[in-house]
């Protein structure tokens, strides 16, 4: 595995950018508790890259969920850029840090 290089700017960026690509509809916290960056560090860039258009953001709730921007001109070729460039890096391998069970053991999935 290659460490994630500043392909995007940064590599907190690139690694954020990686994570949307693998997680598709996420919140910050998740975000950062995945990939170990303070929150305030991931609301700031993904606030940054929501103003650039690469991403969109709608509420569920009190939650503000991130996406990558499907009108984005050529969204399709980054997309596919993501999924192959995120092989060579270890963001999966923290992502899959994350919860993935329900809170409670009677709660449906």
């Amino acid at each position: 595995m290659l460490q994630t290089s500043k392909i995007f700017g940064s590599v907190p960026r690139t690694e954020v950018l990686l994570a949307i690509s693998l997680l598709g509809d996420t919140y910050p916290s998740e975000l950062a508790r995945g990939l170990g960056f303070p929150a305030p560090s991931v609301q700031r860039i993904l606030r940054d890259l929501e103003t650039e258009g690469i991403l969109v953001s709608r509420e569920r709730g009190r939650t503000r969920l991130y996406a990558l921007n499907p009108r984005l001109y050529g969204v399709s070729a980054l997309t596919e850029f993501l999924r192959k460039y995120v092989q060579q890096t270890e963001v999966d391998a923290k992502l899959q840090r994350l919860r993935t069970r329900p809170r409670r053991p009677a709660k449906e999935l």
